[in-house]
């Protein structure tokens, strides 16, 4: 890891795995959460990032649908970009908002947490395993195992992991997941503010311990 972060790059999904419907991942979500938040925060993050000095900007993959095997075909373009430099120039950071995102390969990879993965909620709500019988096909069934799979998979070879809040921090250990606890300060709050900067000071001073 460089001594200082001089560049970084904001990830995140147009639409997000969590965004599915609930019959489609055969599970109730137990909280309802505002998806229109991404894209938000990762302008507030973006702009707090370039007023601590850091050359930061966003990018973003689009996704067709909600269906699983479209929200499969994300997760396979953000593995097979390259985001290591750009015009040259080498990317310190890569900061991920929501999966697919982070199935990112970056070996500075950094995943910031505003919702429970699926893979939690799923194991928090004690759903039994999906069976065929309930009308999916065995395909339907082993593509949305897939994902959970990968999106954990993304966390894990994360080389930090963010919880935004503290409920998802508890949860996320539970799962056997390591993460720092850095919550997101009020989207009402402009970059400038004080919660903002502390939060991206952070991000940016990380001691490698």
């Amino acid at each position: 890891m460089p001594e200082k972060i001089e560049t970084a790059l904001v990830c995140y999904t147009q639409t997000s795995f969590e965004n599915l419907q609930a019959d489609e991942l055969d599970y109730e979500p137990e909280e309802s959460t505002d998806f229109s938040r991404i894209p938000k925060l990762a302008e507030r993050i973006a702009e707090a990032l370039r007023l601590a000095g850091v050359d930061s900007d966003i990018v973003k993959v689009p996704q067709r649908s909600l269906e699983a095997r479209d929200v499969a075909k994300a997760a396979f373009a953000w593995r097979l970009l390259d985001l290591k430099e750009s015009n040259g120039r080498k990317i310190d950071l890569i900061i991920c908002l929501d999966f697919p995102a982070w199935s990112l390969n970056h070996p500075q990879k950094l995943c910031w947490l505003d919702m429970l993965p699926n893979f939690v909620t799923r194991r928090r709500s004690g759903q039994p395993p999906t069976s065929p019988a309930n009308g999916q096909s065995v395909e339907f069934i082993n593509n949305v195992n897939s994902l959970l799979q990968a999106e954990r998979r993304g966390l894990a070879e994360a080389w930090r992991v963010m919880a935004g809040s503290r409920p998802i921090a508890e949860e996320i250990a539970r799962s056997g997941l390591q993460s720092e606890f850095n919550p997101f300060p009020p989207l009402e709050l402009t970059a400038t503010s004080p919660e903002w900067q502390t939060v991206i000071k952070r991000v940016l001073n990380w001691n490698g311990r």
